[in-house]
């Protein structure tokens, strides 16, 4: 368990995390806010569910890709702990009902896999 927890590059996470959690999440979070202004309009009613969809189906993929382009030694660990941070990050930031809040964990983690397994099959043809 020690050498996995020292094959973990903790910045690799970290990058993932702010650049495809964090940043988007402020970015969304701002463009619903601006369009809905006082009240709701009917660009905010729009943005506000495709921002969502944004946030869980295209920021987990990108952190996947970017944990498995960027880790040195376990690849896969590296996509794993990104899924599990976008699913925490997940199940703090949004309130809904538990089997909702489940799911959209489920599809983060499911996301996050998607783009490690991109990155990785990539890198396997350029190296074959």
């Amino acid at each position: 368990m020690q050498k996995y927890l020292a094959a973990i590059d903790w910045k690799v996470l970290l990058f993932a995390s702010v650049g495809c959690y964090v940043l988007p999440a402020l970015f969304f979070g701002t463009l619903v806010s601006l369009a809905m202004g006082d009240g709701a309009s009917e660009h905010g009613q729009w943005l506000a569910p495709m921002s969502l969809a944004a946030w869980l189906l295209l920021a987990p993929l990108a952190a996947g890709y970017l944990a498995a382009r960027f880790a040195r030694q376990l690849p896969q660990a590296h996509v794993a702990l990104v899924g599990l941070i976008g699913a925490a990050l997940c199940l703090v930031k949004l309130s809904a009902a538990p089997a909702v809040l489940c799911a959209f964990a489920v599809a983060v983690l499911s996301a996050s896999a998607v783009g490690g397994f991109i990155c990785l099959r990539s890198k396997a043809k350029r190296e074959a």
